[in-house]
């Protein structure tokens, strides 16, 4: 994209914290729930397989805890 544009499986959703690697992206909510999406390769994502994301996906293993920070590199993630 060109411009600005709103993510649609995040719309309504409180995002405070972004952090975008190589390609992929996540995000931490008020609720310190976390997304992710992109390239999914080597597990990532930290969805539990190696499937690529276009869509903002709620990453369930985090789903009851209280994620403090986020952080992404070029081929990995932490929370």
């Amino acid at each position: 994209r060109t411009s600005p544009t709103p993510v649609a499986s995040l719309l309504g959703v409180p995002v405070v914290e972004l952090a975008a690697g190589a390609a992929h992206l996540l995000a931490r909510t008020r609720d310190k729930q976390v997304y992710a999406c992109g390239w999914g390769e080597h597990g990532r994502l930290g969805l539990g397989d190696n499937k690529d994301r276009a869509q903002m996906t709620l990453i369930e293993a985090f789903k009851g805890r209280k994620v403090a920070r986020i952080w992404a590199g070029g081929g990995h993630s932490y929370a």
